[in-house]
């Protein structure tokens, strides 16, 4: 019988640089904050480390870095055997339903996966199951009013054998156009390509764009799905009319649900009328919780339908990346391309890259998954080490009480923005763990 057993916990707060200003709708963020949880884990053949992350951006969920790193340590798992990692999720998950921090079981489950597929001396994908080794890499193309810019970015991706995701929005002449430009490159590239309207457009508006470019017979060949066209206060209830939009006027344009997919009920919803599932690993609660989503979907899908899913991404270091790789591998289904086998050295290398595993893709442009057994990956220390926090309640004490921390960076339209924000989102005072 399995008898390693979790003897030690960290949790630390990493402070990441960006490339580039990441704009926020309150200001702009220049500094990425992460959160590592750290197992030391007890083993056959002596102690090893076993990670986690979360990675999720406030205030795209309802909690922030902070919130996940008191998730974390609350956790009484010291002594507990990696073997018994289905209780120890299914208890975390019951306090998880209370504070909503999904993203904290997201690394819980991530850092118990690794721990027992190494006591299991296999990897993450296998222990679940999967024989898949690759996956379609699926990359996002920022929004941009400059035409020539979209359609430079297009090809490089197509040229890397990658599929395009495109962003659009309420602006249905300029989404149109763009929609247009890039069904053309794709042709010639012979990529077909998603497009994400990040939950923009009520009913009225999506039938006006399906019904103004239908004709068009390029976009209709190429134009292969449609990310989360309808607002979200509409629910699965409007991804469901669009799909029935889209079915009328492109037969072979597939509706994916993203910012709506947000429990069992949906994914009950999405089965039962043929609508994608994109599952963001660290939106839903890690690999365990989304393939209970997708189980749930196909429990309710109709009998000669095949329920899909795609893994979407929140923009995490190579250790999380790893992870949504594996995800994809186990989760996503084999004609979906995906966010999350994005390399995280598309935006994150040298000093940031915080393994010591390159990521590697085949001759056509796909993701290969990581080889090592466990995680697939081993920590560079020293890396991680310098970009750590010493005291992160210190730091967003600061940041919830004026926008500015010692070492994470916003630029903020006023100092009560973020406070403000966040009180709205979670419904509690802005110090209430502090």
């Amino acid at each position: 019988m399995n008898s390693e057993y979790i003897s030690g916990i960290d949790v630390f707060l990493l402070c990441i640089p960006l490339p580039q200003p990441f704009r926020l709708g309150f200001g702009e963020l220049f500094t990425l904050p992460r959160v590592i949880l750290r197992f030391k884990i007890e083993g056959r053949y002596g102690e090893y480390f076993s990670y986690g992350e979360a990675a999720i951006d406030f205030p795209f969920s309802a909690y922030d870095a902070w919130d996940n790193i008191c998730a974390l340590r609350s956790l009484t798992i010291i002594g507990s055997k990696v073997e018994g990692r289905e209780k120890i999720l299914e208890a975390a998950w019951k306090d998880r339903q209370k504070d909503f921090c999904y993203a904290a079981q997201a690394a819980l489950n991530m850092a118990l996966d690794g721990a027992y597929a190494q006591s299991q001396e296999k990897t993450v994908a296998a222990m679940y199951g999967s024989s898949v080794r690759s996956g379609q890499i699926l990359q996002s193309v920022g929004m941009s009013t400059n035409i020539n810019v979209i359609q430079d970015e297009i090809k490089k991706i197509c040229l890397g054998g990658r599929i395009p995701k495109i962003k659009c929005d309420a602006d249905i002449a300029s989404s149109t156009k763009t929609l247009k430009v890039v069904a053309e490159i794709c042709q010639k590239n012979n990529r077909g390509f998603l497009a994400d309207f990040n939950a923009s457009l009520n009913e009225d508006a999506w039938n006006d764009l399906l019904r103004g470019i239908a004709n068009d017979r390029v976009v209709r060949d190429m134009w292969k799905y449609a990310e989360q066209p309808t607002l979200t206060e509409l629910g699965i209830e409007g991804l469901i009319r669009a799909n029935i939009t889209s079915k009328e006027f492109f037969p072979g344009l597939e509706i994916i649900a993203d910012e709506t997919l947000l429990d069992e009920a949906d994914a009950e919803r999405c089965g039962a009328h043929e609508i994608i599932l994109n599952l963001k690993l660290q939106k839903v609660g890690g690999i365990d919780r989304a393939r209970k989503l997708l189980e749930t979907a196909q429990k309710h899908a109709g009998k000669n339908y095949r329920v899909k899913a795609t893994v979407g991404g929140t923009f995490p270091t190579a250790l999380g990346r790893v992870y949504d790789q594996n995800g994809a591998a186990i989760l996503a289904s084999s004609d979906m391309p995906s966010d999350g086998w994005q390399p995280a050295t598309d935006w994150f290398t040298g000093p940031l890259h915080l393994i010591h595993e390159a990521f590697c893709l085949d001759q056509g442009g796909s993701a290969i998954l990581m080889k090592g057994k466990g995680s697939g990956f081993s920590v560079d220390e020293e890396k991680m080490n310098a970009l750590v926090i010493p005291v992160p309640e210190e730091e967003y004490r600061k940041i919830r009480t004026n926008g500015k921390g010692n070492y994470i960076t916003i630029r903020l339209k006023d100092e009560s923005a973020y406070r403000e924000k966040y009180e709205i989102l979670t419904g509690k005072k802005f110090d209430w763990n502090l």
